[in-house]
């Protein structure tokens, strides 16, 4: 209790120079200075911190993302902020206001150059990574829940809670095309190769989106297992197979080409 385990970590920090992965769950710390110091996958389970100075102040996350070569990560908070990572997360690179709004979606481009945030207020935004430099900002009536970019990098899907999962060109931001749901959309994802679309909603229906760049998407299959908000979204590196996270607590593998349910 009190300045006794403050006292503590200060001497393991001055012996081991670093508190990365230290278990500090269940104590009680006061008037701590621990800026600069390095705390990765420590624990603060339970802890109560009071008066305390830690390397830098963020807001409950609400998304994250990680480039697909590691070394960028970005998060975002609920209230709009957005900070950016490099060299593998360790050393903070940008940090600024995104959005006015909760940010519940990021994603990063293919090749890690582009970072894409949607917001509760309605906004998406296109952001340069190196420079954080905004580079377009689109604007719907709902929230945008998740957002993912096609392996060739060149469009953005959405899913939105007015019921419709919007397709952006990302070198334009201009719409190119909208899918309808029945019900809020909730989760979306891409195939690997780039062919298929999956979009889930909060009754639990999954469906599939057959994606040309010339032709229209049209829908291939209608998944309807779950019994509660299908969220998440995972195809498997073959597209062969999709998982999908319901907040019914299960976890179900489909085979896409038959629309078949293969395990639960």
């Amino acid at each position: 209790q009190g300045y006794g385990p403050a006292n503590l970590i200060v001497l393991m920090k001055l012996l081991r120079g670093n508190l990365r992965g230290i278990d500090l769950s269940q104590l009680v710390m006061r008037d701590l200075y621990l800026q600069g110091v390095e705390m990765q996958d420590a624990s603060l389970v339970n802890a109560t911190v009071q008066d305390s100075f830690f390397t830098e102040a963020f807001d409950a996350l609400t998304g994250v993302a990680v480039s697909s070569s590691g070394e960028y990560w970005a998060a975002s908070s609920r209230k709009g902020e957005i900070r950016l990572w490099e060299s593998g997360g360790k050393l903070l690179r940008l940090a600024w206001q995104g959005q006015t709004g909760t940010i519940w979606a990021l994603a990063f481009s293919p090749n890690g150059k582009l970072l894409a945030s949607g917001s509760n207020d309605g906004w998406l935004k296109m952001w340069e990574v190196t420079t954080g430099k905004l580079l377009w900002s689109g604007r719907d009536t709902s929230d945008v829940n998740r957002l993912s970019f096609s392996p060739d990098g060149m469009t953005l899907a959405g899913a939105v809670s007015d019921a419709s999962v919007f397709v952006w060109n990302v070198a334009s931001g201009a719409v190119v095309q909208t899918l309808p749901h029945p019900n809020r959309v909730a989760s979306v994802a891409w195939s690997p190769d780039g062919n298929l679309l999956a979009s889930g909603d909060v009754k639990g229906e999954i469906r599939l989106w057959a994606m040309k760049q010339t032709e229209p998407a049209h829908q291939l299959q209608t998944l309807a297992d779950h019994t509660g908000c299908a969220d998440g979204l995972a195809f498997a590196p073959d597209s062969r197979l999709l998982a999908s996270a319901s907040w019914d607590g299960t976890v179900k593998l489909w085979e896409v080409s038959s629309g078949r349910l293969i395990e639960t």
